[in-house]
């Protein structure tokens, strides 16, 4: 009795074998890597296929703007290595015949405030002369809660409210254009700071000016939001930019209809 199961178990195993052809394993791969050539040329490669399946019961899309539905670029395309907002102060430095090297080796940097996204702003303290320079750059309406003072012809006053107002309504102006607005504001001291933070560096500022820069829509994103939208997906951008600049970047790649008021901030 024992030798007949075996025996029935070395049939079994053969049949099993003989029915796998020997050359399937490399059929398979072959197949595999052609299908991912294929999908690859439509930019829809994934790390695990159960991904896939998700797709086909996906309602909403939710994307990054910097960078995936923009080009993450705001220098005009020049090779310029860095920070895309700094390398576009840098450009338009540049594109003004100034000399950035000479200038940062004449007035080199002492201390900083870096940058955080809660106070939204950050600040230099370089050389100047015998004295230092504070150089304050970020969000127009933080950086006005520190400004005291305004320069117009030379001349250096103290700002009134009417003026703040003109300003936060430029700022809305460009923003409504795509465009991304940093506040520039400065002041002289006569020594650098024992300890420097928001609290003694980016205090009684005079106001410089506003930058606006924009970081273009990748070609293909515009499509590709209107293919999910005819798909039934829904596609939500997620971004920290100032939710004017926000809305009018969604408009132009078709995520909001224009005057579209169905949208939020965090």
């Amino acid at each position: 009795m024992n030798a007949l199961l075996i025996d029935m178990f070395l049939v079994a195993v053969s049949l099993a074998v003989a029915a796998i052809p020997k050359g399937l394993p490399a059929i398979v791969t072959i197949i595999l890597a052609l299908g991912t050539q294929t999908m690859a040329k439509h930019k829809a490669i994934v790390r695990k296929l159960p991904a896939v399946e998700t797709l086909g019961a996906t309602d909403i899309i939710c994307s990054d703007k910097t960078g995936t539905l923009t080009q993450n670029r705001s220098e005009n395309g020049r090779d310029l290595l860095g920070d895309p907002t700094e390398t576009a102060l840098i450009q338009y430095a540049f594109d003004q015949n100034i000399n950035v090297h000479d200038l940062l080796e004449e007035h080199k940097r002492v201390q900083e405030v870096p940058f955080d996204s809660e106070r939204k702003l950050m600040s230099t303290v370089n050389k100047y002369g015998d004295k230092f320079f504070v150089a304050v750059k970020g969000a127009p309406d933080e950086l006005l809660k520190r400004v005291t003072s305004v320069k117009i012809n030379d001349e250096i006053t103290p700002i009134t409210a009417q003026q703040r107002q003109d300003i936060l309504q430029t700022n809305q102006d460009m923003a409504k254009k795509a465009l991304r607005v940093l506040g520039l504001a400065y002041k002289v001291i006569d020594k650098t700071y024992d300890d420097p933070s928001t609290d003694n560096v980016e205090q009684d500022l005079i106001f410089a000016g506003l930058a606006g820069m924009i970081d273009p829509e990748r070609p293909e994103a515009k499509a590709a939001v209107a293919e999910a939208h005819s798909a039934g997906i829904r596609t939500v951008m997620i971004t920290g930019d100032h939710q004017v600049t926000a809305q009018a970047i969604a408009e132009r790649l078709g995520i909001l209809d224009p005057g579209h008021d169905d949208w939020c901030t965090a």
